[in-house]
């Protein structure tokens, strides 16, 4: 009796074990609370499977498939339509199908499901996300090629900073996929059958304090008309989406729209394109001149070097009579390469411009937080960049020394002039 009660308790044991751990491994898909994405890693897109080319030497097809780099981790969203011409297109951009450990499937139709079995005969350690409403017989296909799947109804966490919208009605039912990046939310898009509008206004409601950086992939909008492709643009510029990389079902006339009025943050995207969302820290390396006077009126300009040097000249038409004798005292042991680059940056280039006038009103001397913090800068950033702060020296009597940090990268920045 008591061995019985013995091997009941061992096995009890093992059980809890069992599901112990696999509740740890699987935990990232049970959470509610998302991560805010404060210490997210740098992320890269590598698109290796659409009917648009960024890489001549890479071959297009109907379909669409992304690679994600985040951390060290690579996850592969849809396969395409055929597997050899994925397999093909990653051996090309130099990505083995054996370092992706994780597949997401966004839907049923064939050119996103296609490349997804010659896939797993190459790479089957791997767990495919699908949705809840795919058939049994892609499930079979997936056990029976020696990999793992799970279904998606929710939105869920997949992994770090990655997660997904769950399934969306089209029809067909589909998952996109969000990232939580350091500069905003990144949206990916299979097809946006449940409309691409519906997917982004998915991802603000699972992260609210977060803006939209990017939506990329596939829009469906492929012979829409031009009232229907203005509608959604301006509903994009309502939601506050920062750029667009729409490629495969978006169609050229949506690509058209869009790059009209997006204008540099629209980002031709197709088959051989990267993205690269990081951010400029330009606070490795200041460079300060003052203007002194009474009367303070001068052009602030701000540029970011290769190598993050974040430069500041006050006082224009003064510090540019020396330009070059000045930045040589300044940038003591840069190669001469970067120097000259810097150097044509500084001649050539008005990233950031603000016109002041006047050190003080009345009796009083004003913080810089005043005359430049209060408008424009917060009046901009409530609508595209909310609770980014800009840092600013005080005015002090006839000199002012002013350094504005952004925490967020430059080129956020660089299209807008500013005047006060």
């Amino acid at each position: 009796m008591k061995l019985r009660i013995f091997i009941f308790i061992i096995i009890l044991v093992l059980i809890g074990t069992v599901i112990f751990l696999f509740n740890k491994e699987f935990s990232y898909l049970q959470g509610k609370e998302f991560d805010e994405g404060e210490n997210a890693p740098e992320v890269i897109l590598i698109s290796v499977y659409d009917n648009y080319k960024v890489n001549p030497e890479l071959e297009t097809a109907w379909g669409f498939g992304c690679v994600v780099k985040i951390s060290k981790e690579l996850l592969l969203f849809d396969t395409g339509g055929n597997s050899k011409i994925l397999l093909s297109n990653m051996k090309k951009m130099h990505i083995h199908p054996k370092s992706i450990n994780k597949l997401i499937i966004s839907h049923i139709h064939g050119d996103h499901v296609g490349g997804l079995k010659g896939f797993l005969e190459v790479n089957n350690n791997v767990t495919v996300f699908i949705p809840s409403s795919f058939p049994s017989s892609v499930r079979n296909m997936i056990t029976n090629k020696g990999a793992k799947f799970f279904c998606v109804d929710k939105p869920r966490k997949i992994s770090e900073f990655v997660y997904t919208t769950g399934e969306l009605y089209g029809p067909p039912k589909e998952q996109s996929l969000i990232i939580n990046s350091k500069l905003g939310l990144i949206v990916i898009t299979g097809c946006a059958h449940p409309g691409v509008i519906n997917i982004v206004k998915k991802a603000k409601e699972m992260f609210p304090k977060e803006n939209v950086y990017l939506v990329l992939g596939g829009f469906h909008l492929f012979g829409a008309s031009d009232s229907k492709l203005k509608s959604i643009i301006s509903d994009f510029r309502k939601l506050g989406v920062g750029k667009i990389a729409s490629s495969h079902c978006s169609g050229d006339r949506c690509r058209e729209l869009f790059k009209e009025e997006y204008k540099e943050d629209f980002i031709e995207f197709g088959v051989g394109g990267i993205i690269e969302v990081k951010e400029i820290k330009p606070e490795r390396q200041v460079i300060e001149t003052e203007a002194e006077g009474e009367i303070i009126h001068y052009f602030q300009e701000s540029f970011y070097s290769k190598d993050d040097f974040f430069i500041i000249l006050k006082d224009r038409d003064r510090f540019e009579s020396n330009l070059i004798q000045n930045l040589k005292k300044k940038l003591i042991g840069v190669s001469e390469e970067n120097f000259e680059f810097i150097v044509d940056r500084v001649k050539k280039s008005v990233i950031l411009k603000c016109d002041v006038k006047g050190a003080s009103y009345g009796t009083n001397s004003y913080d810089m937080h005043f005359l430049l913090g209060s408008w424009p800068f917060d009046l901009y950033q409530f609508k595209k960049y909310e609770k980014k702060l800009v840092y600013a020296g005080k005015i002090n009597g006839t000199s002012t020394k002013v350094v504005f940090k952004f925490p967020y990268s430059l080129s956020h920045c660089h299209e807008h002039i500013w005047s006060k």
